[in-house]
């Protein structure tokens, strides 16, 4: 049985991983797909626990050796790629996302078509990955490419597949970023109306759509409803992901920010100290989350 399949907690699959894989490297060798096949699903929590950044430099790694011994057409190889991007794009290396999924998206459709699901998903990836540093009129023009994949994804899969999801939630996204906050607050409220009687509130979903939702309402004038929605969103990161997650500390952050603008300023500052805290224990006092912590902090401290 994996790990994947053995734990309820991320932390313990990545330690059983990790005494998988030395056992497999030892017994099997580096170049067995069994072993490939750990590795991957190490690098994969190695993220989820937070540390993406590692799970980039495992993954890259893992396209090397499996393109050299499997193909680079193997399907493993394709699928390493694929979380390559995925985590390049959490750990904030956009540009890096982008050229991954650019160089991965014809060899999918080669093989597979440009209907097929990961061809699909794909192109969702790369289109977020260039909307997450567009300006807003190309922001508006992923929105509309979005939904030409979200009607092709509709064919091949069905409405509440993560994938499409995923695709609904983006949308709403570059809609927000295109200027259009109250439409992106409207589609993304719908969807989590859709989700929530099926999925619950802490679903891995649901969780995403919940932070968007919240931001989008405080761009769109309302934020108070924003810090109302992200002190509501925290105690479920904290209980899901943990309280030194990079994921819940964004939270916590976003909290702080939406409560100043709000006009809780005391409470505010009060909750970016405790943060700037955290995250200098946490990231050291280089990390670019430290600097934007501590610029929000210095910020409202003057208009306090």
């Amino acid at each position: 049985m994996s790990a994947r399949r053995s734990t309820g907690d991320p932390k313990t699959a990545v330690a059983n991983l990790q005494d998988l894989l030395a056992d497999r490297l030892r017994v099997l060798g580096p170049d067995c797909r069994d072993t490939f096949a750990t590795a991957h699903q190490l690098a994969h929590w190695r993220g989820v626990v937070g540390d993406a950044a590692g799970a980039v430099n495992a993954l890259g790694d893992l396209v090397e050796d499996r393109e050299r011994v499997l193909g680079e057409d193997d399907p493993e190889a394709l699928s390493t790629r694929y979380d390559l991007g995925v985590w390049q794009v959490a750990a904030g290396y956009k540009l890096a996302a982008i050229d991954t999924f650019r160089d991965l998206l014809p060899d999918l459709e080669r093989l597979h078509g440009a209907r097929h699901r990961d061809t699909l998903r794909t192109r969702c990836q790369l289109l977020c990955a260039e909307g997450r540093i567009s300006e807003p009129e190309r922001c508006g023009e992923i929105a509309q490419e979005l939904l030409e994949v979200l009607q092709q994804q509709w064919h091949e899969l069905w409405d509440g597949h993560h994938d499409t999801l995923t695709t609904r939630r983006e949308m709403a996204v570059m809609l927000g970023r295109s200027g259009q906050a109250a439409q992106a607050e409207t589609s993304l409220r719908h969807l989590l109306d859709e989700l929530l009687p099926s999925f619950g509130a802490d679903h891995r979903a649901v969780l995403p759509i919940r932070d968007e939702l919240a931001h989008w309402m405080g761009v769109a004038g309302d934020p108070a409803g924003a810090a109302t929605a992200f002190a509501q969103l925290l105690p479920d990161r904290v209980r899901v992901l943990g309280a030194d997650h990079p994921v819940t500390l964004r939270t916590r952050h976003q909290l702080a920010h939406w409560q100043a603008l709000a006009g809780e300023i005391p409470e505010a500052v009060a909750a970016f100290e405790q943060l700037l805290a955290d995250r200098l224990r946490l990231l050291g006092r280089n990390h670019e989350d430290v600097g934007r912590t501590r610029e929000e902090l210095e910020h409202w401290r003057a208009q306090g």
